[in-house]
């Protein structure tokens, strides 16, 4: 049977299969299956189109343009190779998120700089289809040109168990709306092995304006934590009021405790297990700390002094440039399924600009101003070169002395070649 007798077929049998029970439905159904040869599913659907737009299956019976049966053709495209390549290197030099409403939010607000540091052509026609882009679109693209360069996902993270606190619980305290509530965890960099000493990282971040400070420090001392949030909290452009960790002994000491205490802020913690306390900064151990640094071991001064560098700069890039969505309000549906609202893409610094002082806000401003993104991510991409080359070295020194040690147990007599090598 033709699609048009289908369709008139499901249009004479609509009336009779809406007043039906259970059991008549059934029936109709499988007369129409016998008949059509249609799925069963697919009649359920087109009973239910029958019943609330029937005038597009009329539509469709008459041939006329707009109906289901002429929609396969679709309407030219709009967007063509040229935008696709051009988005995926914005994307790949000048922005560190992967979601396409946060990246068309980042080259409407900074088209200027894109511009001139010639990622996007002086062209306004352009211009102007990039700055238009949706963000669906802008993920249809993204995802086609991900699949022709053959790219692979990218792996989760490995998140830690959290020590049991002994101070008040964050989920049992009120917080208000204004910015000044962090929450700090810490990320090891010991390449899957605890022994030692090597390399943590310590990210904070702000709730409401998600403004991001990093840092590293060799081991899990007190004082070193200490010094380490003391000079993250020293850039951070507003009064602290709450600051939540978990309960990791770099947290959970006398000395981190009186340093709150000593500045009038509220010191909680996560539950224990409930990592979804802070998931915050949890998140961004993943699209930031090992997006950037990876897994690898780091526990050398040279290495550090390469990982405060760039975190520095990925600071400017993260809290001047770089556009975040924060959700506003969840709402339950009639269904059951929870719904989050997200307000409008702004970056960390648009967010903190009313709460700051005419002065702090003309520093940041005229700091903005100064940089480039496109600056910043070749600034970032050429540390994360010179950290992994100071990776590579050091494994080989590794190898070599793996070597010689089985050389010197077995005499010289065992020349096979180390199996960890390359």
């Amino acid at each position: 049977m033709s699609r048009k007798a289908t369709y008139e077929l499901v249009l004479r049998k609509a009336e009779a299969y809406r007043m039906a029970s259970g059991q008549e439905r059934s029936i109709i159904l499988t007369q129409l299956e016998q008949d059509t040869g249609y799925d069963r599913k697919t009649l359920i659907r087109l009973m239910k189109k029958a019943r609330l737009y029937p005038e597009e299956l009329r539509q469709a019976i008459k041939g006329k343009k707009g109906s289901p049966s002429s929609r396969g053709r679709g309407r030219p495209k709009k967007y063509g190779p040229r935008v696709r390549d051009i988005l995926w290197d914005i994307r790949e030099n000048a922005s560190i998120r992967s979601s396409p409403l946060l990246l068309v939010a980042y080259i409407r607000t900074n088209m200027d700089k894109l511009t001139k540091a010639r990622l996007v052509p002086d062209e306004p026609g352009l211009k102007d289809q990039l700055v238009t882009l949706s963000s669906s679109t802008a993920y249809r693209l993204l995802k086609d040109k991900d699949r022709i360069m053959g790219l692979d996902p990218r792996p989760r993270p490995y998140h830690h168990n959290p020590m049991r606190a002994r101070i008040p619980y964050a989920i049992n305290i009120q917080r208000d709306e204004e910015p000044g509530h962090l929450q700090a965890d810490s990320c090891e960099h010991g390449g899957g092995l605890h022994g030692g000493t090597f390399i943590h990282s310590l990210t904070i971040t702000d709730l409401r304006t998600g403004w991001v400070m990093l840092g590293a420090d060799i081991g899990l001392s007190a004082d070193g934590f200490h010094e380490l949030i003391s000079r993250c909290l020293s850039r951070y452009p507003v009064k602290v009021k709450t600051f939540q960790t978990d309960g990791g002994p770099e947290f959970m000491n006398q000395v981190l405790e009186a340093y709150a205490r000593a500045r009038n802020i509220l010191y909680i913690a996560s539950r224990p297990g409930k990592k979804n306390d802070q998931a915050n900064v949890e998140e961004r151990h993943h699209h930031i700390v090992r997006e950037f640094i990876g897994r690898d071991r780091l526990d050398t001064s040279a290495e550090l002094v390469i990982l405060e560098e760039l975190y520095r700069n990925l600071e400017l890039l993260l809290n001047l440039f770089t556009p975040t969505l924060l959700c506003q309000e969840k709402v339950r549906t009639g269904s059951g399924r929870l719904r989050r609202k997200y307000g409008e893409p702004l970056t960390p610094l648009q967010r903190v600009l009313p709460y700051l002082t005419r002065q702090k806000a003309h520093e940041l401003l005229a700091l903005r101003e100064q940089l480039n993104p496109v600056d910043l991510r070749k600034e970032v991409k050429r540390l994360q070169n010179t950290l992994f080359d100071l990776l590579t070295a050091k494994q080989k020194r590794a190898w070599k002395d793996m070597s010689l040690r089985r050389s010197a147990a077995t005499g010289g007599a065992d020349r096979t070649p180390c199996p960890f090598k390359p």
